[in-house]
């Protein structure tokens, strides 16, 4: 089959309704009505006790949930800082192309990791110079 548009042509449209027609009907799997029956005697229809004790929880619910929103919308406006104003287009468009013009300026490179081992070789070798030489009062041999 070919699809044109997600449609078939009338040909394989009629060509799938006479295959459909043609196989009969689909038989359902042995024990599905044994099953069904089985399922529906394990979970008896709920009384309208429980049904009208479900409906209050959820109302309840509901109710607090309102209240809760309610309760932000009246105290987040206040905690919110409105003295610092919203800048315009103009300040973050300026604050914007500054900070590329730092990006483009040239920046400190970090040593690498080869280059900071050195330079603790470095420091550990004059150190120990140093220790060696204050230990024999000054005298090297």
């Amino acid at each position: 089959m070919t699809f044109n548009n997600d449609y078939l042509s009338d040909e394989e449209l009629s060509a799938l309704i006479a295959e459909t027609e043609s196989e009969g009907l689909v038989q359902a799997p042995k024990g599905l009505h044994a099953e069904v029956i089985s399922r529906i005697d394990r979970n008896p229809a709920r009384s309208q006790k429980e049904r009208t004790a479900d409906f209050y929880k959820f109302t309840y619910k509901v109710v607090l949930s309102v209240a809760a929103a309610l309760l932000l919308m009246a105290l987040l406006p206040r905690t919110i800082d409105t003295r610092r104003p919203v800048p315009t287009k103009e300040e973050v468009l300026k604050e914007r192309a500054i900070n590329s013009e730092l990006h483009i300026l040239p920046q400190k490179q970090s040593p690498t990791k080869d280059e900071v081992q050195n330079d603790l070789k470095k420091k550990d070798l004059i150190t120990m110079l140093e220790d060696y030489i204050t230990e024999k009062g000054g005298i090297l041999k």
